[in-house]
C-alpha cells in the first residue's frame, strides 16, 4: 500500500531541512530517475564507479539525509517516497536496488535516536513516518526470506553495511549507530558508567580474554524479539566474517577498574552515546 507523500511544492521541505538544504530536488530526481538521462549534480565526486542516473540519484540523496550520521528533519519527509519505491522494487523483484534503498533507509533510521536529539513533526508527518518504518519492517522480512542466496554473494563490506542497516531496520537503532560509527570487527572504545574509566586504544580483539561471549542460541527465523539471537544468527546465516565478533559485543564484559559487570555493547553505548 503505497504511503502518502508530501507535495514537492510543499512548503514544508523548507521547514524540514537536510545537510545541503532543502531535500526536496533530490527525492524528486531520485523519484523520477527513470524519465531522466543524466543527473545534474553528484555530491560523490570522487566516486568514479560507473552508476546507472538512480543510484546516482539514491548516492545524492543519502549523503544530504545522513551526512555525517546527523539526524536531518528531512527524513520524516524523504522516508514515506523511499518506501514507496522500495515497495516498486519490491514489486519487480529487483535485488540491487532493494538492497540500496533498504540500506539508506536503515542509515537514515540509525541516525533517529536521542543522541542526535531529533524533534518530533505534528501528528500526520509522524503518523506517515511511523507508518513508513512499520511498512519497510515487513519488506525487509520479506527481503531476508526471499534473497538470502544472492546475499551470501555479496562481498564483505556490502554484506556488513547490509546487517548494520537490517539492525536499524529489525533491531535497535542505537546499536546500529554504534556499529555505523565504529567498525565493530575493529575499534572497542567503551567506558564504564561507575568509575568513568574509558579504553580508547583497544582493538576488540585486544579484549576477547575479558569477554565472556554470549551463548549461541537458536533462531526460529521468524521472531525479532531478541535482539542477539536473530542478528547473531543472521550473520552466520549470511557467511559474514563479523559474525564471529557479535558474541564478544554481546557478551559479559567486567571493567578493570572498577569491578562493573554488564554486557559489552553497553560499555561501548556508554562511551559513544553517552548512556
Amino acid at each position: 500500500m503505497s504511503l502518502k507523500t508530501v507535495p514537492f511544492d510543499s512548503r514544508l521541505w523548507e521547514a524540514f531541512p537536510a545537510a545541503y538544504g532543502n531535500a526536496c530536488q533530490d527525492v524528486k530526481a531520485l523519484v523520477n530517475a527513470q524519465q531522466t538521462q543524466n543527473t545534474e549534480h553528484k555530491y560523490r565526486r570522487l566516486d568514479m564507479q560507473p552508476k546507472e542516473n538512480w543510484q546516482i540519484a539514491l548516492d545524492n540523496l543519502a549523503d544530504n539525509l545522513t551526512h555525517q550520521l546527523s539526524f536531518y528533519d528531512a527524513v520524516y519527509l524523504a522516508m514515506p517516497y523511499l518506501v514507496n519505491l522500495l515497495e516498486e522494487k519490491a514489486a519487480e523483484n529487483d535485488f540491487s536496488a532493494q538492497l540500496a534503498l533498504l540500506d539508506v533507509i536503515g542509515t537514515c533510521l540509525a541516525t533517529d535516536i536521542p543522541y542526535n536529539t531529533p524533534l518530533q513533526p505534528s501528528a500526520d508527518i509522524w503518523d506517515e513516518y511511523q507508518k513508513s518504518v512499520q511498512q519497510v519492517q515487513e519488506y525487509t522480512k520479506a527481503f531476508l526470506k526471499q534473497h538470502q542466496g544472492s546475499l551470501k554473494k555479496l562481498k564483505q563490506d556490502d554484506l556488513t553495511g547490509f546487517l548494520i542497516a537490517a539492525m536499524a531496520i529489525l533491531g535497535n537503532r542505537e546499536t546500529a549507530f554504534l556499529f555505523y560509527l565504529t567498525p565493530f570487527e575493529e575499534c572497542c572504545f567503551w567506558s564504564c558508567k561507575d568509575c568513568e574509566f574509558c579504553d580508547e586504544d583497544s582493538m576488540l580483539e585486544d579484549l576477547y580474554d575479558q569477554i565472556q561471549p554470549a551463548p549461541q542460541k537458536e533462531w526460529d527465523g521468524i521472531s525479532f524479539d531478541d535482539e542477539y539471537v536473530w542478528f547473531s544468527n543472521l550473520a552466520k546465516q549470511l557467511k559474514a566474517e563479523v559474525a564471529n565478533c557479535i558474541p564478544y559485543h554481546y557478551g559479559t564484559f567486567t571493567c578493570p577498574e572498577c569491578g562493573r559487570q554488564g554486557k559489552m555493547l553497553d560499555f561501548e553505548k556508554a562511551y559513544t552515546l553517552g548512556e
